[in-house]
């Protein structure tokens, strides 16, 4: 009869460590995810007008109990620009590009379907402006390019289709500490954006 209470302990010990061993990981590439982004920029002051935005990159979930995520974007923006001011006519008017290249962290909540969450995200933005020049009496025209700090948070609403697939409303504004583009009286650009995202696999 003893031996049949060891053998009950032995099993009862060994089952529950070899289930736990069995246990279903979670895969890396499983967690990884791709956000896909196209929008309109609206200018908060100074002398910019309407332009777009495109947004890509690449996203992986911290956590899932917490939804805490981070992700890494490469963003691209396109805006005209009115300077009556200008010495120079030719450079009156024109395009502005930004090429931000920001990595950050944020979290999401709610509930199976709707949900809303927080990006931070800080980086590096590539910026072009036409600048005008004078040589020999002779005006050019010529891109000014330059590299600043950016700053990007953004609101994220989110819709599911399915557990990883969702369709994205976002709604950022973008810091850029600009001091070569004297007519941008304004720092700060506001994004709305909408895309998806899904799973990397």
């Amino acid at each position: 009869m003893r031996y049949v209470w060891i053998v009950q302990l032995l099993l009862s010990t060994c089952i529950p460590a070899n289930a736990q061993a069995e246990a279903p990981r979670v895969e890396t590439h499983s967690q990884l995810f791709l956000p896909f982004h196209f929008g309109v920029i609206v200018p908060g002051a100074g002398d910019y007008e309407l332009g777009f935005s495109a947004k890509t990159g690449v996203e992986y979930r911290l956590d899932e109990r917490f939804n805490a995520f981070a992700r890494l974007n490469y963003n691209s923006s396109k805006l005209k620009f009115r300077n009556p001011l200008a010495v120079f006519p030719a450079v009156q008017e024109g395009k502005v590009g930004f090429d931000d290249l920001v990595a950050g962290l944020g979290c999401r909540a709610g509930k199976k379907k709707v949900k809303l969450g927080l990006l931070i995200q800080s980086g590096l933005s590539f910026c072009a402006v036409p600048v005008g020049e004078v040589t020999d009496s002779q005006l050019s025209i010529r891109e000014f390019n330059t590299t600043v700090f950016t700053l990007i948070p953004t609101v994220i609403f989110e819709y599911y289709l399915d557990s990883k697939t969702l369709i994205a409303i976002e709604i950022s504004t973008a810091y850029r500490n600009i001091q070569v583009i004297s007519f941008a009286k304004s720092k700060w650009l506001l994004d709305f954006c909408i895309g998806v995202n899904a799973p990397m696999f």
